[in-house]
């Protein structure tokens, strides 16, 4: 359950401050079908402070301040291990000699479940902004937000565990293979509490209006400029690390600039847009391929270049009943560039979503 209250407080005419205080409170879980109780009992006070000020009616500045609580969900804590396919890439024993070993070179099964011991992430953040609007046809807005987490969720990747098994132990379970009833080694994909993370940027947006004899068009740029991606190793306090711009040991990368461009012309029952998207480049996942002048295998990464698609789309509408739409994607059928990291990895991340 969770009880909150807000103050909204007009200082004057053009300054207004908000005060707003929650208090949450969620149960351990009670599994019957083990007669188990999995997790444990969490609870937290947070609070936040907004404020805005409006000197003149095309200029609004605006701040906040705030701390966060988020419960793991019940999946992530109680989920039954099962089987989940194979790791992305071979690996060698991650304890060379034991009976569970596979081949050398071998991919392991992987298995899925949830973490009893999650614990609640906890977070602060703030915001600082300003919007300008100097007239109905133009307006500008940028704002930048900070926020760091502490016991942050998240799942360790699996060349982190096979290249450091010694701190991941309780990552490699057994799987028995069920034709031969022979155990090995397994993976375990599980969330887990990797420590901090501090993630800060700035999103922007300017919009432009005009209009013709034969339509109206309209036009929004829009983006994320990010300053900061770090995080702390998991299994570690204080070592930090980043992805910013570079899969990192989270299987992820956050781009430096995310940037899109909306379009659109209405011209009577017409609406014609035009989506523009562009991402930067990226250092690339860390990849083994074979020299084939000293026939060994060379470890790389690729500097991934920047990457830009168009889509357009079309809507017509008949009557306030019937509407037609449709649509082409990816304009250019431009090729995306080549990576070389595991097929099972995670996508590419955009930038960290943050708090309001």
């Amino acid at each position: 359950y969770g009880v909150c209250a807000e103050l909204l407080a007009p200082i004057t005419k053009t300054v207004e401050v908000s005060l707003a205080g929650r208090y949450d409170s969620v149960s351990a879980i009670d599994n019957g079908v083990i007669n188990k109780t999995i997790g444990k009992d969490a609870n937290a006070n947070t609070y936040k402070v907004t404020a805005r000020w409006q000197p003149v009616q095309q200029l609004l500045l605006r701040g906040s301040y705030g701390t966060g609580f988020k419960a793991p969900d019940m999946l992530s804590i109680g989920q039954p291990l099962v089987n989940n396919g194979f790791t992305g890439a071979n690996w060698n024993c991650p304890f060379p000699g034991d009976a569970l070993c596979r081949a050398p070179n071998s991919q392991y099964n992987k298995m899925a479940g949830g973490n009893e011991n999650l614990k609640p992430e906890k977070s602060k953040q703030f915001t600082v902004g300003f919007r300008i609007e100097p007239s109905s046809a133009f307006s500008f807005g940028a704002d930048l937000w900070d926020v760091k987490i502490t016991d942050a969720v998240s799942a360790v990747s699996e060349a982190q565990a096979f290249n450091n098994p010694g701190m991941y132990r309780d990552l490699f379970g057994i799987y028995v293979e069920p034709t031969t009833n022979k155990p090995y080694f397994a993976f375990k994909s599980l969330s887990m509490n990797i420590g901090q993370t501090h993630n800060r940027g700035i999103d922007w947006d300017m919009t432009g209006r005009h209009k013709f004899d034969f339509g109206n068009f309209t036009a929004n740029l829009s983006g994320t400029h990010m300053l900061k991606a770090d995080y702390t190793v998991p299994g570690t306090k204080n070592q930090w690390t980043t992805n910013m711009n570079y899969f990192g040991i989270t299987d992820a990368v956050t781009f430096r600039n995310l940037v899109k461009l909306n379009m659109s012309l209405e011209t009577g029952k017409l609406t014609s847009t035009m989506v523009v998207s562009y991402r930067n480049g990226y250092t690339d996942a860390a990849a083994s391929v074979l020299n084939v002048d000293t026939k060994k295998l060379e470890t790389i990464r690729l500097e991934v270049p920047s990457y830009t698609t168009v889509d357009l789309q079309g809507r017509y509408a008949f009557n306030s009943a019937v509407t037609l739409r449709a649509g082409l994607q990816h304009l250019f059928a431009r090729e995306p560039p080549l990576s070389l990291r595991a097929s099972s990895g995670p996508p590419a991340a955009s930038a960290p979503p943050h708090a309001d």
